[in-house]
């Protein structure tokens, strides 16, 4: 039996992106894939396998069942799985953790309680006691705090189990553990707008996911527990002295633009992305640190190398968004104005994207 070639498939799904362009549709995939002549049956198969299950998703997206639970009778999701029965089952472990922090504690509660959907009930920030965690390795420190590699023992949640009524695992997993130093956690607005944007991550193809919280060893300090990326940052990859080709330069920009493009249809701004926040896995760039910013005040944020137009939407919160427009737009902005200017240093000139003047 022949086997799979993973990092070829990769590369296989930046050349539809490179050469048919961001709006492809589903159809357009399968017949790519179809009439590629570099991949195996059996690569194919699998390929048009997950494109066909990432279909079935969207189209039952917000669908409910005719099946009802055998444990409350509320109806199923499209994911047979009880929204009404998960959230008892939180509620009933909220006694079993705590952060030390009671306001900290209630927005973690309350954020798992009510951004729970019926389409991905693993969409959830947790709070992970630091036993959890093995093998902590100090890897550098930042503007923010310190960063670790660690081994999570039980790793991030895989899938809602029905029949047993408690939450599949990964297993054995290495995260990166980001601390932050702040005085924001008495703050309800702060940590819910960290938390909707650390959620915005799970899941997501071009946002370094990040999975819950836990605290530094032997500080009071917060961190984040993000999925490690193996391949390092921008910046360090910048830095080698391998000339990039056009292709790799447009690469690097695609998935950044895609990782904004995200962002900016949740109505959210990263604020501070720079290349020690762009990180590489295999062929693939992931954008990280979007919880962070939330987690400090406007005054203590690092001057972004990303300037955006801004519009106020809520004056009381002091809440900003982006002016509405589709990813299409936002990416071909950022195509457009984006420029790396490469050097021994890396980065001459910071990304610079000035998406109100173009649209």
């Amino acid at each position: 039996m022949s086997s799979i070639r993973h990092d070829f498939l990769s590369e296989i799904f930046f050349e539809m992106n490179f050469v048919i362009g961001p709006t492809l549709s589903h159809k357009d995939m399968l017949e790519f894939i179809q009439k590629h002549e570099q991949l195996t049956p059996q690569e194919k198969m699998y390929m048009m396998n997950y494109i066909r299950n990432d279909m079935h998703l969207i189209r039952n997206t917000g669908k409910s069942l005719n099946t009802l639970c055998i444990y409350c009778q509320s109806k199923l999701s499209s994911e047979y799985s009880c929204v009404n029965c998960i959230r008892e089952i939180l509620k009933q472990n909220f006694k079993n953790w705590t952060s030390r922090n009671k306001v900290l504690d209630y927005c973690i509660q309350q954020f798992q309680l009510y951004s729970l959907n019926s389409k991905n009930a693993r969409k959830l920030i947790e709070w992970v006691p630091l036993e959890k965690f093995l093998n902590l390795v100090h890897i550098k420190d930042g503007g923010f705090g310190s960063v670790y590699l660690a081994n999570w023992s039980e790793g991030p949640i895989a899938k809602w189990d029905e029949y047993n009524r408690n939450f599949i695992r990964y297993g054995s997993t290495n995260v990166a553990l980001k601390s932050m130093k702040t005085s924001n956690l008495n703050s309800e607005k702060f940590i819910n707008e960290a938390l909707s944007h650390m959620a915005l991550t799970i899941d997501s193809r071009a946002l370094v996911s990040c999975y819950g919280l836990t605290r530094e060893p032997n500080t009071d300090n917060i961190m984040m527990i993000l999925d490690y990326k193996s391949g390092g940052d921008l910046n360090r990859y910048l830095n080698n002295d391998i000339p990039l080709t056009w292709k790799e330069r447009y690469r690097i920009l695609y998935y950044i633009s895609m990782s904004l493009g995200l962002i900016h249809d949740k109505g959210m701004v990263h604020r501070d992305l720079h290349p020690g926040n762009v990180l590489l896995e295999k062929s693939a760039w992931f954008v990280s640190d979007l919880g962070l910013c939330s987690f400090v005040n406007e005054s203590e944020l690092i001057i972004p190398e990303v300037e955006i137009t801004l519009e106020p939407i809520n004056e009381s919160f002091n809440d900003f968004s982006i002016q509405k427009h589709n990813k299409e737009k936002i990416r071909k902005a950022i195509m457009q104005h984006m420029r790396i200017q490469l050097d021994s240093s890396g980065f001459a000139i910071p990304i610079h994207v000035e998406i109100g003047d173009s649209l």
